[in-house]
């Protein structure tokens, strides 16, 4: 989606977005937020014709909220004044980001004229239209809208294998440390890092070694449900977070994803076959490793959650550890989160 195009001029190299295909435009979740039916109805009927399909609308801020729950949107435009006040749209949007502690792209279209009203907004949102618009600007400004943010997802993937990067991971382990303290939903990590990674390159050279890193992306994020996030952690090692799931899902799923991937073979040279197989640990949060860690840790500080994301991640890596030690190939069937409480 939005792919980038290089032009040179005078020897310099600039980078420009290329405008969104028609057939991309139905992949992208829009979500029209007004109290006035003929300006939702009217806006979603120019955006379907344009070619995008996923259009959803809300008159409230509990529509809204409804339909936050079902889906994750790509862009929402916003309205200020839904029927109560000038700032209901930009209470709604501070609600939004706090509870979903994440960063939601929103154009607000108003007919206000506070400017202070306004620039409280633009901290919010990404663009600012007035009502009065025309439709090849409502257009141009929700297309800029999507394509910035296909610009910034580049910033949260690795480069090599388009999973996500170290950085994201931290920040969804983290988010999803904070809906726990909310929900006491199992939450369960995934360590995993390639078996004799180095001697592998070594012997085959980097390319190749890079080969079986972009393969176990693809084949473990492809495999993995919706809700869990994939990402490459650095090197040969990636991550896999997955939310509402207990010690002994997140240990199942691993084992047979292991097992049909230990079946993929390799061709890092003429007349060479060679299977690649992972070591694993997990730690998972639930109410029984909680109820022995929360006099420690409070979940409800910021300081809490990087801590427990911390420890998650390091009782991970030990029980990772553990399977070396003892081999290598398979997943420790111990969560560590518990071991580690010293």
């Amino acid at each position: 989606m939005a792919a980038m195009n290089i032009i040179h001029s005078n020897g310099k190299s600039t980078v420009r977005p290329k405008r969104i295909s028609a057939e991309d435009k139905p992949f992208y979740s829009i979500i029209i937020v007004d109290d006035e039916y003929h300006v939702r109805n009217s806006t979603k009927m120019v955006l379907k014709k344009a070619g995008y399909e996923r259009l959803y609308t809300a008159s409230s801020a509990s529509e809204l909220e409804q339909l936050l729950e079902k889906t994750e949107p790509h862009l929402i435009l916003m309205d200020l004044n839904l029927g109560k006040s000038p700032h209901d749209g930009l209470d709604l949007m501070k609600r939004i980001d706090e509870e979903r502690l994440a960063v939601t792209d929103y154009i607000v279209i108003s007919g206000e004229r506070d400017h202070n009203l306004i620039g409280e907004c633009m901290a919010y949102a990404i663009d600012f239209m007035e009502k009065t618009f025309s439709i090849s600007s409502l257009l141009a400004r929700v297309e800029n809208a999507l394509i910035n943010r296909e610009f910034r997802s580049m910033a949260i993937t690795d480069s090599m294998t388009r999973v996500a990067n170290k950085g994201t991971f931290l920040d969804q382990l983290q988010y999803h440390v904070a809906l726990f303290d909310r929900s006491k939903h199992p939450l369960s990590l995934v360590m995993m890092d390639i078996d004799h990674f180095k001697s592998y390159n070594d012997t085959f050279g980097h390319l190749e070694g890079d080969s079986v890193i972009k393969e176990a992306a693809n084949f473990y994020s492809s495999h993995l449900r919706a809700t869990d996030l994939f990402a490459r952690y650095g090197g040969e090692e990636f991550g896999i977070i997955m939310p509402e799931t207990p010690f002994e899902g997140a240990l199942s799923t691993f084992e047979r994803l292991h097992r049909d991937f230990k079946q993929i073979i390799f061709n890092p040279k003429e007349g060479v076959k060679k299977g690649v197989t992972f070591s694993a640990g997990i730690s998972t949060l639930d109410v029984d490793s909680y109820e022995l860690l929360q006099s420690r840790i409070n979940l409800r500080s910021s300081e809490g959650r990087i801590e427990m994301t911390n420890r998650m991640i390091t009782s991970a890596d030990q029980a990772l550890y553990h399977v070396k030690e003892r081999g290598r190939n398979g997943c420790c069937p111990d969560n560590y989160l518990v071991g580690n409480v010293v």
